[in-house]
């Protein structure tokens, strides 16, 4: 008999303690620097390693095709992983010394514009100048080019990054 109520009792404390269990915010990934085994709702505090994002500039070397110019990067770091799950974002140095996100479109007059945009691929950004004017494109006078890869963007801490990805998604 006394084993009987010492094993309920037993069924009892553990039900009262696991009912009082406590909220513990904190970061739950655990490929986050501050990985927090004990959390039990994640907070959104997660902290990962700064090899998430690369930048890298470059000067172009234009082609022209068509009636279009492109000029072509290597960017090893541009993987299927970044493909699939991360995000790349291209950003032009204009005339005013300042980068811009890319796409965009410059307004030469109200009847003429150029288009710069880009695609990329595994190891490869491509960043096209499309003139509005396909008869007698204008050589593209934007040369300097900075490339941020982030291998994977929802673990982005940056906040103009984010800001950036999702003005990208909108697009």
């Amino acid at each position: 008999m006394k084993t009987k109520v010492l094993f309920l009792s037993m069924i009892a404390g553990a039900t009262i303690i696991a009912s009082c269990k406590k909220d513990i915010y904190g970061c739950m990934d655990e490929n986050a620097d501050n990985y927090s085994a004990f959390a039990n709702i994640d907070d959104g505090s997660c902290v990962y390693p700064s090899d998430n994002v690369y930048v890298g500039t470059g000067t172009a070397n234009w082609q022209l095709s068509g009636y279009n110019y492109y000029t072509t990067f290597n960017v090893p770091d541009i993987t299927q992983d970044v493909v699939d799950v991360g995000a790349v974002l291209v950003y032009a140095l204009t005339a005013n010394n300042t980068y811009e996100l890319m796409p965009f479109t410059i307004y030469q007059s109200s009847s003429y514009s150029t288009t710069i945009s880009f695609v990329y691929t595994v190891g490869n950004v491509t960043i096209w100048w499309a003139d509005s004017d396909q008869s007698q494109p204008s050589f593209p006078w934007i040369d300097t080019f900075k490339i941020v890869v982030i291998k994977h963007k929802n673990q982005v801490n940056d906040p103009e990054i984010k800001k950036d990805i999702k003005i990208l998604e909108n697009k």
